[in-house]
């Protein structure tokens, strides 16, 4: 598998379950389960550092330092994986990440924007060709703007800061976590109220996954 996983969390439709879920990827470019879970409760901080202590006790290698975790910004799956997993390296999803900045930054795609900044940091190759962006556009920045888009480390947002860290680290131009979303989608008969209890749902996801 690539040494980036992207890992999510979907309700179920019966009782007060949730379905949390992470994936890798083969070198053909296909979804391939690292691991599942069931848990009682809502997606919180707990149900993902249990979920995170199972899946490294199954696959102890996903807490390298060339592995990286593709995640949105969801309460308590950030902390959690920087808990369990604190030698691997943390990606926040890019369509998330712009979602928000679009949000709260406003000003929409045109130039100087903080989606227009953001797309331009999340293009760039490398570290160094990060901080030339930067400083070249810097003094044309709402402070506002600036401080939102730089509030997370470059590591944990841009792909060229993320391999620059290391040799051995590549993202595999894969920088948001729409795969395990729609994941979610594929495993809904094992989510739904049709799947009647948690055995069932269990086989059902098995059956779906390796069919």
């Amino acid at each position: 598998l690539q040494d980036v996983f992207q890992a999510d969390a979907a309700h179920m439709n019966f009782g007060k379950y949730t379905l949390f879920s992470c994936y890798g990827s083969t070198a053909n470019a296909n979804t391939s389960p690292i691991a599942f879970a069931i848990l009682f409760g809502y997606e919180d901080k707990a149900g993902w550092q249990a979920f995170w202590e199972f899946a490294k006790e199954q696959r102890p290698c996903l807490n390298a330092f060339n592995k990286t975790i593709i995640t949105d910004q969801t309460k308590g799956l950030v902390d959690s994986v920087k808990l369990v997993l604190p030698t691997a390296g943390h990606f926040h999803c890019s369509y998330h990440r712009r979602k928000n900045i679009e949000k709260y930054c406003k000003g929409g795609k045109k130039m100087y924007s903080g989606s227009w900044l953001y797309d331009r940091l999340l293009g760039a190759r490398k570290k160094d060709d990060i901080d030339k962006i930067k400083s070249e556009t810097a003094i044309y920045m709402n402070t506002k703007t600036l401080n939102y888009v730089n509030a997370l480390n470059d590591h944990e947002q841009f792909p060229g800061a993320r391999g620059s860290q290391a040799k051995n680290i590549y993202m595999y131009g894969r920088t948001a976590s729409s795969s395990v979303e729609l994941m979610n989608q594929a495993n809904k008969p094992a989510r739904d109220r049709t799947a009647v209890d948690l055995m069932q749902s269990m086989k059902l996801i098995v059956d779906l996954e390796t069919c």
